[in-house]
């Protein structure tokens, strides 16, 4: 109550002098405990509708993340088959939103428990308590643990979105690549190539990495750089189908090629985008190793003319 004491007059709040002396006398009853007990319930009050708040715009934050991930998915759901870098982001994108669905999911949980506990506690200030109970630890425990998670939940969907940006960067990158190999052969030119013609595509982008080739026949190229040398098969499929995969054959030919060479190890390359669980299940399990580049790392390769470095695609 606000006492203006220039105005000349005397507040009057209450209806009946007696009720005034009433309210007065429970007024003149309370001790320090009551007061610093009221201090304690208003302070979790204003506590509990704090985190509820705070709860209350990260589940904001993550609709607006969530809907901003479906939308990029949406939009990249055309992509055509060859072209990797919208299919890695759509991919991503699709990753992003299913993990920021399950983030959201948990927040409008914790979001709805905190509420009910702010109306709870809210509910039961003015009343009456002689001493605290377990029930208002717990409340009060619950509380410490709902502020806990929802930084723990903060900063699991900044590494999720960490993650998301540093390979959308990456992708950018890829694109340039993708924007400058418009005058190498392209996939389309590769599937339709005969094997001795692809062959000579290979041994043209070994030469450009720094190898030296020797044309071994059989589809066999051997290449050697300094003190390194290695023994290439190439498993290319002329006008392949769309869902044809290498399978276990090719890579039985390619290991007994290195077998017969002298060779512990053989790259395998293939226009084709995929594997047999067959085919992978054996070189993962037998020697010689075979280093398989697929159809898109022969894409970065051979049309955006991306660096080889060990054998692998940078």
């Amino acid at each position: 109550m606000i006492i203006d004491r220039n105005a000349g007059v005397t507040p009057n709040r209450y209806e009946t002098s007696s009720l005034r002396r009433a309210i007065g006398k429970r007024l003149g009853r309370a001790d320090r405990d009551d007061v610093l007990s009221s201090f304690i319930w208003v302070a979790e009050v204003r506590l509990a509708e704090e985190l509820t708040a705070n709860w209350r715009d990260f589940c904001d934050q993550l609709s607006r993340e969530m809907n901003d991930a479906n939308a990029r998915k949406a939009r990249l759901s055309w992509q055509f088959d060859d072209d990797q870098v919208a299919d890695r982001c759509q991919t991503y994108a699709s990753k992003v939103a299913d993990k920021l669905s399950d983030e959201h999911f948990e927040a409008q949980q914790a979001l709805q428990q905190c509420h009910d506990i702010a109306r709870e506690i809210g509910g039961r200030l003015g009343l009456k308590a002689d001493r605290r109970d377990a029930h208002q630890d717990d409340t009060q425990l619950s509380l410490g643990i709902f502020h806990a998670q929802l930084a723990a939940a903060q900063a699991r969907v900044e590494k999720i979105m960490g993650r998301y940006r540093q390979k959308t960067h990456e992708l950018a990158k890829l694109e340039e690549h993708q924007k400058r190999g418009a005058a190498t052969p392209t996939l389309t030119k590769l599937d339709a190539m005969t094997s001795d013609q692809f062959d000579e595509v290979i041994r043209q982008a070994f030469g450009r990495s720094g190898f030296q080739t020797t044309d071994l026949g059989c589809r066999i190229t051997e290449i050697s750089r300094g003190t390194e040398k290695a023994l290439v098969y190439s498993a290319h499929v002329q006008q392949p189908e769309h869902k044809e995969i290498t399978n276990l054959r090719s890579m039985v030919r390619a290991q007994r090629a290195a077998e017969a060479a002298g060779f512990d190890a053989v790259w395998a390359i293939t226009n084709l985008k995929f594997i047999s669980h067959p085919a992978h299940r054996h070189i993962e399990e037998t020697v010689p190793a075979v280093h398989l580049i697929q159809r898109p790392e022969l894409q970065r390769w051979i049309q955006w003319e991306m660096p080889l470095w060990n054998g692998e695609i940078q």
